[in-house]
């Protein structure tokens, strides 16, 4: 994937052949984008409210597509699979909740597979909260 940035804004676009599992669909709620012979094209915009006084907060709009799926048993071949997924997220700046970051998530899912199919078309919400928690601290010298 190739990124270009401009202040907060960052532009994205992507494509890989072949089926090979990769960044490109890295944090894809619906589906991984891995099918054989499958073609995968990815774009995607990012914005850093931080330009705005609001800093911590961030959006995300990303579109995927993936297109000559080869799986006979799933409907055959030259099959498509998209997903449009919308993320806006912050994390706390100070205080005890520091760092705790909190994700909305959305995502529009959509193939023409065969029923039988582990991902099916869907409509998908989630809400993440990460926190990374420091178990061990700098190794003081003596």
């Amino acid at each position: 994937m190739i990124t270009y940035r401009l202040g907060s804004h960052s532009f994205g676009l992507g494509y890989i052949a072949g089926g090979e599992p990769g960044v490109i669909s890295d944090g894809a709620m619906s589906a991984a984008f891995a099918n054989p012979k499958e073609h995968t094209t990815v774009v995607r915009y990012d914005y850093n409210f931080v330009a705005m006084g609001i800093p911590g907060l961030t959006g995300m709009i990303r579109y995927m597509r993936g297109s000559d799926i080869d799986l006979p048993q799933l409907g055959g071949a030259n099959l498509k699979e998209s997903s449009k997924d919308v993320e806006v997220a912050y994390v706390v700046q100070s205080g005890p909740a520091k760092n705790l970051a909190i994700r909305l998530r959305h995502a529009f899912y959509r193939n023409d597979l065969d029923s039988n199919a582990t991902f099916r078309s869907d409509n998908e919400t989630r809400i993440n909260f990460d926190y990374t928690l420091k178990i061990w601290g700098p190794v003081l010298a003596r």
